[in-house]
């Protein structure tokens, strides 16, 4: 992934491991409603930052808290934020407040918020307070307006650029967004998934296994996608696909793993079963790396991604990839998938036909792809990169420790 920083500032390398003690030593992270990348990759960056002696607080809804309780005692570190689903100013004002008292009590000597609304909510937080701790903020995707206009939605982009001291981005494009609204040393920074474990048993009887507990067939073909039911993902496009692939011999399964509103399952299951076909909605799951090792292909339709886990995951696991061409998912491939335009469904079609068509082409992209995922940054590498991050940001803001009060 591409490291170079871009802006005013430069900052050295990211380091191999996580330094033995931080510079820093009081963090609040900031969350809204995370996605799972979102809420994985905070996971993994809040087990290394404790393990540096960071003491570490974290404002968040109260449901994204509670999954976190395992690692951070949330009745003494964690602060509720009045975040629904919804994106309304009133809330995320009272949010702001919230947060501010928290820094306040906290001496925080660096915020670090995760995503377009929680970074929002934080630089409101931190611009009132008369000695202000340094702001990071993450860019993970890309702002999806829910009521409010592409007009607000820019301003607030301005706003939390213009506010950050440093300013990490998930993939080159929203990099580009970012130093274009205003936003001072900003960089791409990686995102690194969790471990995918091998399988415990050998392939063909991990797929009689969840044949028979899927209720599908082990002697076809296995599509696989993971991902959020929503609208950026692009299920339309896979559906697409499925119905060109009955006249495949032997037809595909397809497989599809994650959850969303009822809704938006409710109209995917109904268009599934007007048009007969073969696709499974898998719902969450706890199994993923037994899927990844079972399938055949995995495929992304999304309109648009950050260098998505879900990808990471695969080449770790050694399968092939066919995915749109988004965000920083070229980036992350490098080569070692397949890709096609976004919404050309056709083409989409095609290249996983063929390459199911081509166990010899496939094999030899998932060995580069498991090639590839071993050069990714790890979590270590990820919490350094933060690290230095933080020590930037506070020496941005005049090199104070414990700033507020």
């Amino acid at each position: 992934m591409d490291r170079h920083a871009t802006g005013a500032d430069t900052t050295d390398p990211t380091p191999d491991r996580v330094p033995a003690e931080a510079d820093v030593h009081r963090v609040v992270v900031v969350l809204s409603s995370p996605t799972k990348t979102v809420r994985t990759h905070v996971r993994g960056l809040v087990v290394r930052l404790l393990d540096a002696g960071v003491d570490v607080r974290l404002a968040a809804p109260r449901a994204v808290l509670a999954s976190f309780g395992d690692l951070v005692d949330v009745t003494a570190r964690g602060t509720v934020l009045a975040l629904g689903e919804e994106t309304r100013p009133a809330h995320d004002l009272v949010a702001a407040t919230t947060l501010r008292r928290l820094l306040r009590g906290h001496r925080t000597e660096v915020v670090h918020a995760h995503g377009f609304r929680a970074a929002a909510v934080a630089a409101l937080a931190v611009r009132l307070l008369p000695r202000r701790p340094g702001l990071v903020t993450t860019w993970h995707a890309l702002p999806y307006p829910e009521t409010a206009t592409r007009l607000v939605v820019t301003w607030g982009e301005r706003v939390v650029a213009r506010t950050s001291d440093v300013t990490l981005c998930a993939s080159r494009d929203l990099l580009a967004r970012a130093v274009a609204v205003g936003a001072r040393r900003a960089r791409t920074t990686p995102v690194a998934p969790p471990d995918v474990p091998a399988p415990a048993e050998p392939r063909p009887v991990l797929r009689a296994r969840l044949a028979r507990d899927l209720g599908i067939r082990a002697d076809v073909p296995w599509v696989l996608t993971v991902g959020r039911i929503v609208p950026e993902k692009n299920h339309d496009m896979l559906m697409a696909a499925a119905e060109r692939w009955r006249g495949l011999h032997p037809q595909p399964e397809v497989l599809v793993v994650g959850v969303g509103s009822a809704p938006a399952v409710q109209r995917l299951r109904r268009h599934i079963r007007d048009r007969g076909l073969r696709v499974r909605l898998l719902g969450a799951r706890d199994d993923i790396a037994d899927l990844l090792h079972a399938a055949d292909v995995f495929v992304l339709t999304s309109r648009w991604e950050a260098p998505a886990l879900s990808v990471q995951e695969a080449m770790r696991a050694g399968l092939p990839v066919v995915a749109t061409a988004v965000g920083g998912v070229p980036d992350l491939l490098a080569g070692t998938g397949v890709l096609v335009p976004l919404d050309d469904r056709e083409a989409f079609a095609v290249e996983v036909a063929l390459l199911l068509s081509d166990p010899e082409r496939a094999g030899t992209l998932a060995a580069a792809a498991r090639a590839r995922a071993r050069d990714l940054p790890g979590e270590a590498e990820v919490a350094a990169d933060v690290l230095a991050a933080y020590a930037e940001a506070r020496r941005a803001r005049g090199g104070r420790r414990h700033a507020g009060g």
